[in-house]
């Protein structure tokens, strides 16, 4: 990774408007993931029943 483009994603970082708003934002979108692949997995068992 290049200096200017490490500064950039530090400057990004160091500017979030809070470090809790960050690790909120990972697990919610964890907690998404887990819903949707149960979901998944519920639709394709039910698939595979049906035939």
């Amino acid at each position: 990774m290049s200096i200017n483009k490490y500064k950039e994603v530090v400057r990004e970082v160091v500017t979030y408007r809070d470090t809790k708003d960050i690790f909120a934002d990972i697990i919610a979108l964890d907690e998404e993931e887990k819903v949707l692949r149960k979901s998944l997995m519920e639709l394709l068992g039910k698939g595979e029943t049906t035939n």
